[in-house]
Order: structure tokens, then sequence, then C-alpha cells
């Protein structure tokens, strides 16, 4: 499990995850985000409280793929359920300046490219609010596919089973049964870092932990002359 753990996160962070902003899949509707509205008169940088969609001022724009900002047409929204342009006050008491806002399906089109930004501004005693939402066409909850075998076998799959695909990737096809690239990881783990235990001419590898025996082997003249694996699936 460990060594799928390992896979799992490699795939992530080989994804270009690491944005500022929020990040949605690009084409998706009915979407909400928190905006945080600073306060000009503060000189804590404390939020500002009391907004309202129609407070006098306020304006929203985005703008996506090299098109000319669109406006936003702010409008009336009751927190967690979206609204196009919605805009609302999340808790003025122990959130002071949180807002959350009902992005328009349109700016998050396919065509808005890699990503959208966003601009809140206008009201008294409001800093601007800028935010940008990364719009990839794939993300980590999507099913992708995944070629296994000799020639190509496709099955739908989500990075859990990519992770168990390459993990199940025979590493060692000698053995009966053969083995897999994860049980070889761990054959290797107990040898490099396990606890060993060495009386006469036998040895025997174990987890780091000392709860599982991985590799026993026989030794005659300094040579091995008999083993026996027990590698973690």
């Amino acid at each position: 499990m460990m060594f799928r753990g390992i896979l799992i996160l490699a795939l992530l962070l080989a994804a270009p995850l690491a944005h500022a902003g929020p990040v949605i899949k690009s084409g998706s509707t009915s979407q909400l985000v928190e905006v945080f509205v600073p306060d000009s008169s503060s000189a804590t940088g404390a939020g500002l409280t009391g907004l309202v969609y129609n407070s006098a001022g306020l304006t929203a724009y985005y703008y996506c793929a090299g098109a000319a900002a669109t406006a936003i047409t702010l409008a009336a929204m009751t927190a967690g359920t979206w609204a196009t342009g919605g805009f609302v006050e999340v808790d003025a008491t122990n959130m002071p300046g949180v807002y959350q806002f009902g992005i328009p399906d349109a700016a998050l089109a396919s065509g808005c490219g890699a990503d959208t930004t966003f601009l809140l501004k206008g009201a008294a005693n409001m800093v601007p609010a800028r935010f940008a939402v990364w719009l990839p066409a794939n993300v980590e909850s999507d099913t992708y596919t995944v070629a296994t075998g000799t020639g190509v076998v496709v099955a739908a799959a989500s990075l859990t089973a990519i992770a168990d695909a390459v993990c199940g990737a025979v590493a060692e096809a000698q053995n009966t049964p053969n083995v897999t690239l994860c049980e070889a990881a761990s054959l290797l783990l107990s040898y490099a870092a396990g606890a060993t235990t060495v009386v006469g001419s036998s040895a025997t590898y174990k987890t780091p932990d000392g709860t599982q025996t991985r590799v026993t082997g026989t030794f005659s003249g300094g040579e091995r002359s008999a083993i026996t694996i027990t590698p973690s699936p």
C-alpha cells in the first residue's frame, strides 16, 4: 500500500497543480468560489463587511483567452447555492471580508484557455479583489485510460488504478509467480532498511518495523545456496 501511495503522489505532483488560485476543470458549470475583500480603511488588513450584490459602485469583470474584459451582472444568492454572478457574504462576524461568488458558466468555458481572471471593485472602502481560476482539461477525479499487457488493453481507471497498473508491472519474470515492481521494491526495502537476523548460516530480512519476513536465505562458503522471498503485494 505504501508504494501505491507514493505512485499516486508522484502522479499528482507530475501535473502542474501548484497554481495560486482555485483549480476548476475547464467546461465546468455552477461553480462557487470564496473571495476575500480587504477593507481599504483598515491599517491591519481587515476584511470589509456588509457588501451585497447591489452595493453602490460594486462591479465585477472576468477576462479570458485574449478577449476584452466581460462585465458580470451581480445577483442575489444564498450561500452554498449557485447562481450566475451571485454574490453573498459568508459570515460577517466569524469570517469578515469573505464572500461567496457564483462564477458565470461562460467564464469557465473550454474556449477560455488556461485560466480566467476575475476582478471585483468599486464599492466604498473596498480594495479591489482580483483572483484567477486555473482551467485544466483534466483533474485528479477524472477517468483516465490505462494501457496494460503486451499489445494494448485499454481500461477506464482513476489515478489509483493507474498506480495499481504501474505497481503491478512485472519486474522479474524468472520467478514463479512473477515479481511485480512494487513487490520488488518491498524486497529491496527489507534488504536495505529492514530488521535483519543472522543465525548460523541463515539470514532473515524483515520489514523495517520487524513484523513481516520478506527474504530468508541460507549461506554456505560465503555464497547463497537457497533463498525464499515473500514480497508485499
